[in-house]
């Protein structure tokens, strides 16, 4: 997804958790996808589901951000609510026993489900 918006010309921040800490990378182009790409593999995973989030809402205060592409596994976190106020969120998630893609619009945001089992068999595509 990261590098897409690169292609188009979109720079944007990726934001990675690992232990309790966030780690922002700025992408301004290509070359800046590719030289941090290798440390986005050696991120852990938070075993929470919203452990991500709460951090976010806690630091992004002295950032300036007006979207947000949230990507997780399982449930959303019902913060993602409280940040309608001053962020417009498209949150997207890959969860177990579900056949088809759903999709909801909460306020400005719009949320996404992707059945696991079928995540590797489709493409999907997004307007965000």
């Amino acid at each position: 997804m990261s590098e897409e918006l690169l292609l188009k010309n979109i720079g944007h921040y990726v934001a990675l958790y690992d232990h309790g800490s966030f780690y922002w990378l700025e992408m301004n182009n290509v070359q800046d996808y590719y030289t941090t790409l290798e440390q986005w593999f050696y991120k852990g995973v938070s075993l929470q589901n919203g452990d991500a989030l709460h951090l976010f809402m806690s630091e992004q205060l002295d950032l300036i951000f007006t979207k947000m592409i949230y990507v997780t596994a399982g449930n959303f976190n019902e913060e993602i609510s409280k940040l309608n106020d001053f962020l417009s969120v498209s949150a997207i998630t890959v969860k177990d026993h579900l056949e088809k893609v759903q999709t909801t619009k909460h306020h400005q945001n719009q949320l996404y489900e992707l059945p696991v089992d079928l995540i590797d068999e489709n493409t999907y595509r997004f307007e965000i």
